[in-house]
């Protein structure tokens, strides 16, 4: 999956593993399976900014791969592990919510709180 802010920086190079998921695994050993010593948790914000749901899948994919240092969330349960994911911008809410298990949890928005979508599945 490739990085970019914009499309007029995209980069065959910059690729979310070799920039951020490689990079934090690699951290693990050297601090008791965290990616900071002392600290429990890294949260790493992906800023969607292309298609949702195709986005989505590509990046959920990914993360399957990373089940070893990912929180996985099931239903209203995490079970946290060194990394949590939040997607952020273009989420793909109803097929996240839809998921039995899943390894990102979705930022919220004010807009969030005044649906009938109270369910908390983004907790972590």
């Amino acid at each position: 999956m490739l990085i970019a802010h914009d499309l007029k920086n995209v980069n065959r190079e910059r690729l979310l593993a070799a920039l951020y998921l490689n990079p934090l695994r690699v951290r693990r050993p050297r601090h008791g399976g965290r990616v900071f010593a002392g600290s429990a948790v890294f949260t790493l914000l992906i800023d969607v900014k292309s298609e949702a749901e195709a986005t989505y899948a590509a990046l959920h994919a990914i993360f399957k791969n990373c089940t070893d240092r990912v929180t996985e969330f099931r239903g209203d349960r995490a079970e946290r592990r060194a990394i949590t994911i939040v997607i952020s911008g273009n989420r793909a809410i109803d097929t996240m919510r839809k998921q039995a298990v899943r390894y990102a949890a979705g930022d919220g928005r004010s807009g969030d709180l005044n649906t009938n979508r109270r369910r908390t599945w983004s907790r972590g």
